[in-house]
């Protein structure tokens, strides 16, 4: 047996063999390639076409090295994101692309093996379960308890978070490899030393992709704490929130939740931008995953507003900047600012600012922006231009979405043909229209995916809310 055996059953053989196989190897970096290209290089600073070149020799590699308990996870490269002028920046740990690759079989093989414990409920459909609370009961005798976990990445301990994972039986090799993985260093590029191949001995580095489950799994325990009647209890990664109104019933709870933390190794933060407690009823209120309560209504927080209006400001000075013709520039305009407004959706999953802050109650915001839109047109003298016929709002896309309509938002399935991507693309890429009708449809369809791919992921940023 090797390194740290544990039991496996048939069952985990067979889900073992289907995630690292060389079809599935294949098909990951296949539908992760777009992506892995516009990521940071890792240690070994090899590019993605470089990488591509020698997949033959690599992946059978890979493979024989994972099941052979022999595969050893290169030093990560150290980036760091800027958090706001008053926090410390986060620390990302930058893998190369083929542990990138191994890291989502890794992933795939939790999220399988782990199911429903490690499913992250989005943070909107928290939102609607206080609100749903708030409905029957009287705001003013409602108290809340804010707590965050203090470094809860740094903090998870190995010791611990191994024997769960041999508890429940998880396949030797990848034992071996969440093993290895978590123990790797991460370097800055300048002063890297190749020594001391394992040598991280508490917590998980940021930014790789089994993290957020592993993480998610590490704290599962606290939600099979029961949960008292009248008190509600949400958790979204380390940020945990408590309304009650019965004191003894949530201090009861609240021990609870403190002996675990401490079987846990965790501490909680004292922080009091990130933990409180209080009265629903007073003037500050609080704020949970980006949305502010104040007096029994809710907004979305001041930051992620601003975030949203300096996106759409932005759009228009490209604008003014653009070389293009105004009839090309001006739809793509149009077709961005909508986007901003009403959102977009891809395969089923929406994006944007409007879906993720659906839940507010108070709608002044929204109204602000939609003044914003008209003024800003009218700045640019496009208010008499045919395409401004076509700019929505977003106060008519926040009722919409109240009545689950997601007609009035952008839809990236929408375009299924030739001609409806090339005529996306036109203007969007350094090729002309007439190059693009030149290509395959294989390469036309990978460079739109690659462009919505980006659009998509700026729309997460704009909500302006710290994600995980």
């Amino acid at each position: 047996m090797t390194e740290n055996s544990i039991t496996i059953d048939e069952q985990d053989i067979e889900l073992f063999n289907s995630v690292f196989s060389k079809e599935n190897l294949e098909n990951t970096f296949k539908n992760k390639k777009s992506i892995y290209s516009k990521q940071s290089s890792g240690i070994d600073r090899k590019s993605i076409e470089n990488f591509e070149k020698e997949t033959k020799n690599i992946f059978p590699k890979i493979l024989e090295k994972i099941k052979g308990s022999d595969y050893y996870f290169s030093p990560y490269v150290e980036s760091l994101f800027l958090r706001g002028p008053d926090k410390q920046p986060r620390r990302i740990s930058l893998p190369t692309i083929r542990d990138k690759l191994t890291l989502d079989l890794v992933r795939q093989y939790l999220n399988k093996k782990l199911g429903q414990s490690v499913k992250r409920t989005l943070p909107n459909i928290y939102i609607k379960e206080i609100k749903k609370f708030f409905e029957d009961k009287d705001t003013k005798s409602l108290k809340y308890k804010r707590i965050d976990i203090s470094s809860f990445y740094k903090s998870i301990n190995h010791i611990i978070l191994l024997n769960f994972l041999r508890n429940i039986k998880v396949h030797d090799s990848v034992y071996t490899l969440i093993r290895r993985a978590i123990k790797t260093n991460t370097y800055n590029k300048s002063v890297y030393l190749r020594k001391d191949k394992e040598n991280n001995n508490k917590g998980l580095p940021e930014g790789l992709s089994i993290s957020n489950v592993l993480a998610e799994y590490y704290l599962r325990e606290i939600g099979l704490i029961p949960i008292p009647q009248g008190v509600l209890y949400q958790r979204y990664v380390d940020d945990i929130l408590i309304l009650y109104q019965d004191e003894h019933a949530f201090q009861s709870f609240y021990n609870k939740i403190e002996r675990k933390f401490k079987k846990l190794d965790l501490n909680i933060s004292k922080d009091e931008d990130k933990t409180g407690e209080g009265n629903l009823s007073s003037d500050k209120g609080f704020n949970f995953l980006g949305y502010d309560f104040k007096k029994g209504k809710i907004y979305a927080k001041r930051r992620s507003q601003v975030k949203l209006i300096n996106t759409i400001i932005k759009l228009f000075t490209q604008y003014k900047y653009s070389t293009q013709k105004n009839e090309l520039k001006n739809r793509i305009l149009i077709e961005d600012v909508n986007e901003k407004l009403t959102g977009a959706m891809s395969e089923s999953i929406k994006y944007g600012w409007i879906f993720f802050f659906r839940e507010i109650t108070d709608i002044n915001f929204l109204y602000q922006v939609d003044i914003l839109v008209e003024k800003l047109l009218d700045r640019y003298k496009l208010s008499v231009s045919s395409e401004v016929k076509k700019i929505k709002q977003i106060s008519k896309a926040y009722y919409k979405l109240k009545k689950n309509d997601y007609s009035y938002c952008h839809n990236y399935d929408a375009y299924s043909t030739f001609s409806d991507k090339i005529n996306y693309l036109s203007g969007r890429v350094k090729e002309s229209r007439e190059d693009l009708k030149t290509k395959t449809f294989e390469y036309i369809d990978s460079l739109f995916k690659e462009v919505r791919n980006r659009n998509l992921s700026n729309l997460e940023k704009d909500n302006g809310v710290e994600s995980y």
